[in-house]
């Protein structure tokens, strides 16, 4: 298999996982709501975040990338009590996990 075959074929089954991505963001924004926002599973959201943005950039994905650091970012900032703050994350996260499972189909 030529190098850019092995590429090819890396890139496909990462975009096939970031469904599996979408389903863990997903059980840990909702450990952040039930937990009523602890700086605990904000943090344990955000280090995961860290890492995606790292993989999505790794293999190309930019915007994506920039997305979640902005997310990661947004979720760092140390206003959780606030009600706009809250709408704002839940916002990002949902637009997210549109994007993650939009790309984890593929072209269509």
């Amino acid at each position: 298999m030529s190098t850019d075959a092995r590429i090819e074929e890396l890139k496909r089954k990462y975009l096939a996982s970031l469904a599996v991505k979408a389903v863990e963001i997903e059980r840990q924004w909702s450990a952040v709501r039930s937990s009523r926002y602890s700086s605990v599973a904000v943090s344990a959201l955000a280090d995961y975040l860290h890492r995606l943005a790292g993989s999505t950039g790794m293999y190309g994905y930019t915007e994506l990338s920039e997305r979640v650091q902005t997310l990661e970012a947004r979720l760092t900032t140390p206003v959780a009590l606030d009600p706009l703050w809250r709408t704002d994350v839940a916002e990002r996260v949902q637009g997210l996990l549109d994007a993650l499972n939009e790309l984890s189909r593929g072209p269509r």
